[in-house]
């Protein structure tokens, strides 16, 4: 983790991120686009990557109308970043 850490304040110069982490909703505009073939919206999904955009971890199980909290708050990798240093955003 610690060499992570680094890379990500030697990239960004962002002290103390292990990660980055954020949620996808249907947008706005271009909604179209967010609709599969039988009509439905996707889900949205939380997907964390590291400095180099690796994808570290995915959880898309909700619609798109749950709240990007909600499904941090029901997520494995949630419990396990609450025994690591750093509250991160609040937002979560």
């Amino acid at each position: 983790m610690e060499a992570t850490v680094l890379r990500n304040y030697q990239k960004f110069g962002i002290p103390e991120v292990l990660g980055y982490i954020d949620g996808n909703q249907k947008p706005t505009q271009h909604e179209e686009l967010y609709v599969y073939r039988k009509g439905e919206h996707t889900l949205n999904a939380q997907m964390v990557c590291d400095s180099s955009l690796k994808l570290l971890n995915v959880f898309a199980r909700y619609p798109g109308a749950t709240h990007d909290s909600f499904i941090w708050r029901f997520s494995a990798l949630q419990k396990v970043m609450m025994n690591l240093n750093g509250e991160g955003n609040a937002g979560f």
